[in-house]
Formats: C-alpha cells, structure tokens, sequence
C-alpha cells in the first residue's frame, strides 16, 4: 500500500461518524437536486415529503467535544440521545412510532447527544421551545444537574430555562425490556398534554 496516496477510503462505524456521514450525504444530495434544477433537469422525482425531509435538515454541528446534532434546528420539540447512537436501526424504528404516535414528524424533530452539556444548554436556552425529552438515564441526569437513578426523576416533568424536560427509558433499553414500553408511552403522554400535541 503506496502511503502517499492520498484516494484511500477509511470507514468508521462509530455512530457519532454514521450520523454525520448521513447528514452530509442528505447535504449532498440537497446540493445536488439544486444543481440539477438550476440546469433545467426537470426530470428529477422525489415525493413532497421527501424534498420537506432533505430541505428541513440544518447545517451538521461537528465539534472537537464530539456535539453532534440532526433536524431542524428551529424545531420546537428537542430530543436528547443518552447513547448518542441517534437512534440506529430497531431503536430508531422505535422511537420513528413513539413520535409518529405523538403526532409529531420524525424528520421534523432536533436530536442531539449530550457530548457537549454546554452546547446542549445553549441551544435549549436560545430556542423557544414546547419540551425537551431525555432518553436514557445519562440525558436525564445531565439536564437534571445531578446524578441519581431514572426511576427517580422520570414519569414528572423538570424545568429547564423557558420549558420543562421530561426523562425517560432510551428505546435500546424498551427493545430489552418491552414491560417498559408503558412507563415511556405514560411520560409521553404528559409530555403531549404540556406542549399541546
């Protein structure tokens, strides 16, 4: 293997790097469809929805802390990824049920991680927002400000700035355990009658 070549294709599987490769190819076919338009390809077909998925995503937020972000980032429902995987796979599709029986729109939502507290707060006290949600006892105790056990501050709505956050079990763990799947749809239903959904 020649060292100076400079076309080698390194692929990692970390999720905070699938995440960002799937929001850079999400950016790229944006990029892309535009080009084509602005060269009178009119030929290109892609359903309403898909074209509201594709514009709706904000520019990835990649920092040295690890911060990594997805949606829009003027959504008024945050989540927050204890695993910081986003929700990868079975999880995904769970959690892809539990906001469709929310009524919200998946692609329509922020998630982030909580790699970066700092930034997390920052972006929660300069948003207006209806809630925040935590899944996974790590995003909990880190808007919480302190270290207990989930079964001790989920099922309750907690102030955070101008909103209230409400903690509950991360879908890898209701995948695990499926006699958790009330305790999340119980949060959630709080949740929606606190934002109005």
């Amino acid at each position: 293997m020649d060292p100076d070549n400079t076309n080698i294709l390194v692929l990692e599987d970390t999720p905070a790097f699938v995440a960002k490769a799937f929001v850079e190819t999400v950016t790229d076919l944006a990029q892309y469809i535009s080009n084509q338009r602005d060269l009178g390809n009119t030929d290109i077909r892609l359903s309403d929805q898909t074209m509201k998925t594709i514009n709706s995503w904000g520019t990835p937020d990649w920092s040295d802390h690890g911060f990594s972000s997805q949606g829009p980032e003027t959504s008024d429902i945050v989540i927050v990824d204890s695993s910081g995987s986003f929700f990868e796979g079975p999880a995904g599709s769970l959690l892809a049920k539990i906001l469709k029986a929310m009524r919200l729109n998946p692609p329509e939502v922020y998630i982030c991680n909580t790699a970066d507290p700092d930034r997390l707060f920052s972006h929660i006290g300069r948003c207006s927002l209806k809630a925040v949600i935590a899944f996974g006892e790590k995003a909990g105790q880190i808007l919480l400000g302190r270290e207990e056990p989930l079964s001790q501050f989920r099922g309750r709505l907690h102030p955070i700035n101008n909103t209230k956050f409400m903690a509950t079990h991360h879908p890898v763990d209701l995948l695990d355990n499926p006699g958790l799947k009330r305790q999340v749809w119980d949060d959630m239903q709080v949740v929606m009658k606190h934002a109005g959904l």
